[in-house]
Formats: C-alpha cells, sequence, structure tokens
C-alpha cells in the first residue's frame, strides 16, 4: 500500500521485470548467431514493452494519488481559512466551521475513492470484454431436444457428408462422402497427409458437426443421438494420446471409474503394457505426470489402448494407434487389437498398410474424396492409388 493507502496492482510485477531486463541490457549475452540468441533478443525486446507499459500505468496512478490528495487539503485549507475569517468577523460560529469541514471531509473522500475506482475499472475494461465474449459463446454441439437414448448396433452409414471448417471456407475437407460399414465389419481408411482421414473420424463423436449430408449410426442421425450415449459407445485411440496427471490406474480406468483392479489387469495385459507397469516400483500407482510426460510415447499410447480395452465400446476407433510403437510390439498390439475387435465395428486409419491389409474393406481418399475401395486383394489387382502406396512402403520386400 502506497500514497494514501491505495493498493497498485504493479507493485509486485515491476520489481520482477525490472530484474529481469535490468538497465535496459540484452538479458542474455550473444555468444553466436544462432536460433537461440534471436529467441533470447525477441524475449527481451517482448519483456521490454510489457515493462514499459507497466511503468507508465504505475506513473498514471502515482501522480494521480497526489494530485487528488493535494486538491483535498488544499480545498480544507482555503475553508479553514474564510472560516476562521468569518468566526472573527462574528458572522459563523466554531461549530459551524467544524461541521463544514466534516462534511467537505466526507465529500471528497468519496470522490477521491470514487476516482480510484475508475482508474482500476479502466483497467479492467479489455480483459471483461474478452471474459464477456467467452461466457456468450454458444455452444455449436448439443443435445437434440428427443434424443435416441441408446446405441444398439455400430453400424455406420456416411450419407453424401460434407464438411467445412467455417462457412467462409472455400473448399471442404470432405465432399460427399458415401461410406456404408456393417455392424461387426472392420474398414481401413488410407490417405495422404491433408486428404481429411481425421476429419471423418472426428465427426462420428460429434467432435465437429456436419456441413452437409448425415451420419447414421444404428440408422439413427447421429444429431437425434444423446451425446452421453453416443460417445459412451465409442472407443478412440488417437496419435496423440492424452493423459492426465494421476497414476496409471487412474488412466486405464478413465471413463470406466468402477473397474476392478482384476479388470484393470486384464486390459493392460491386452495392451502389452502390463509387464512394463509391474517393473516399475509403485506399479500401478506410479505418477504419470502432466500429459504423461513420465512415460515415453510408445507406453502412453499402450495405456491409451488399455483404457479402451477396458471400456469395451461398440464401435472402436483407431486413428494412427500404433504409430509410436516399434514394430516388435506393432505385432503383439495388432493381436490384441484383432481380440478386441471380435463383434465389433472398427475403424482404423493409418499411414502403415500393414495396419489396414486384413480389414474387411479399405477406403482410399484424396483432397477429392473417396477413389478407391475394396478389400487388400481387390485394390492391388486395381492397379490405383492403394497398389502405388503398397510398392513404396513395402519396395524393399518387393525388390528381394
Amino acid at each position: 500500500f502506497r500514497n494514501g493507502g491505495f493498493p497498485s496492482i504493479f507493485n509486485v510485477s515491476l520489481p520482477i521485470l525490472k530484474n529481469s531486463i535490468g538497465d535496459n541490457k540484452p538479458i542474455f549475452e550473444k555468444n553466436s548467431v544462432d536460433m537461440e540468441n534471436n529467441e533470447k533478443d525477441r524475449f527481451r525486446k517482448a519483456s521490454q514493452e510489457i515493462y514499459d507499459t507497466f511503468v507508465s500505468a504505475e506513473n498514471i496512478i502515482l501522480w494521480n494519488n497526489p494530485a487528488m490528495q493535494f486538491t483535498v487539503y488544499s480545498c480544507i485549507l482555503l475553508i479553514s481559512w474564510f472560516g476562521a475569517h468569518f468566526i472573527v468577523s462574528g458572522d459563523m460560529l466554531t461549530g459551524d466551521l467544524m461541521a463544514l469541514l466534516t462534511y467537505c471531509m466526507n465529500i471528497l473522500m468519496n470522490l477521491m475513492m470514487l476516482a480510484m475506482i475508475f482508474v482500476f475499472a479502466s483497467m479492467s475494461v479489455a480483459s471483461g470484454q474478452r471474459i464477456c465474449e467467452v461466457l456468450e459463446e454458444k455452444a455449436t454441439i448439443t443435445n437434440p431436444e428427443n434424443p435416441v437414448m441408446e446405441v444398439e448396433d455400430g453400424s455406420i452409414r456416411f450419407d453424401k457428408v460434407t464438411f467445412r471448417y467455417s462457412e467462409t471456407s472455400e473448399a471442404p475437407v470432405l465432399d460427399n462422402i458415401n461410406i456404408d460399414i456393417k455392424s461387426g465389419e472392420t474398414i481401413g481408411i488410407i490417405g495422404g497427409t491433408g486428404s481429411g482421414k481425421s476429419t471423418l473420424i472426428n465427426l462420428i463423436p460429434r467432435f465437429y458437426n456436419v456441413t452437409d449430408g448425415r451420419i447414421l449410426l444404428d440408422g439413427n442421425d447421429i444429431m437425434d443421438i444423446k451425446l452421453h450415449s453416443l460417445r459412451r459407445a465409442i472407443g478412440m485411440v488417437s496419435q496423440s494420446v492424452f493423459l492426465f496427471d494421476g497414476t496409471i490406474r487412474d488412466n486405464i480406468a478413465y471413463g470406466t471409474p468402477d473397474a476392478t483392479d482384476e479388470e484393470i489387469i486384464a486390459a493392460a495385459k491386452k495392451a502389452n503394457v502390463h509387464d512394463f507397469v509391474a517393473s516399475l516400483d509403485k506399479g500401478y500407482d506410479t505418477e504419470v505426470g502432466e500429459r504423461g510426460v513420465k512415460l515415453s510415447g510408445g507406453q502412453r499410447q499402450r495405456i491409451s489402448i488399455a483404457r479402451v480395452f477396458l471400456q469395451n465400446p461398440k464401435l472402436l476407433i483407431l486413428d494412427e494407434a500404433t504409430s509410436a510403437l516399434d514394430n516388435a510390439t506393432e505385432m503383439q498390439i495388432q493381436a490384441s487389437l484383432e481380440e478386441l475387435s471380435k463383434g465389433r465395428t472398427v475403424i482404423v486409419v493409418a499411414h502403415r498398410l500393414s495396419t489396414v491389409k486384413n480389414a474387411d474393406e479399405i477406403v482410399v481418399l484424396d483432397s477429392t474424396g473417396v477413389v478407391e475401395r475394396g478389400t487388400h486383394e481387390e485394390l492391388i489387382e486395381n492397379d490405383g492409388e492403394y497398389k502405388k502406396l503398397y510398392l513404396y512402403q513395402f519396395r524393399d520386400a518387393v525388390k528381394c
């Protein structure tokens, strides 16, 4: 508290920034010309700008308080001087002067407090506007008024599906996609980067809503299915695995909080991660850190696969699920995934053709939409885009 007892929000920030910047000197000495020094210089300039802004705002507050206090005490001095003159002349009593001074003090102090409120309110306008924008943002993914409660079968149909990320986008990411997936089938989706593979599967749990067309699940438009039921029926293992800050047990059981230790261990064994967990000092009680930072990419992905084993969904979506695994571990996981796939609908998105080779049907996408579909053998015979990808990925084996 300074200057009449009014707090300054910059009292703590300024010393920290000043110590970081120093007397307008670079924070770090440049020893060589490289990107590290460039980033240091960018940081120094950004810090200097923040420091200058804070100093300017602090100066306004520092000058504002003395100015207001000078005005208050000047008014008191003038009233006292004129009051003393009127008392001597007999035109005013001492009690009248004291009452007048008391009233003036109350009014002036309240005006000074009001001025400080305006100062701090002006600082909060920008952040307040942003907060209001967030609070007033309307959700685009909502439950239907009369939802279909449960997903029973797991069959999927993409009926003339078109999707754009924004209404102003000229070219759609997906255009007139028609795919029919029967219950219990395994469908592989492949294509080049930017062909819309991940976007296509993200439309199923309604992470986004389709722009045109519709997606049918068990014959019902997913727009008519309750979000909880829809997403509960879908198990996803994505390319970028997300683990929460907690134990391995908590992360495997995430989404199935009532699972027993025996069920968690069984799921971990199927995902080929149990031996690794058992080798840790705390076993399943080992903390994984924020976003699983204490684990390798392959370990995080296997824990994510174990999570889906435990969930036991009707529809399984694998988006590059084995991309972070070595070849030996991938073969072990594939065997487990084949067991998990029995009796349920599976959609596999992959760059490695070995991952989708045994699928009931393979769909090849490019920027124009579906260009090929069929089994591995049929697509090889077609001598199309799939065969080109196959020959490229297995060129060494073909030469042998």
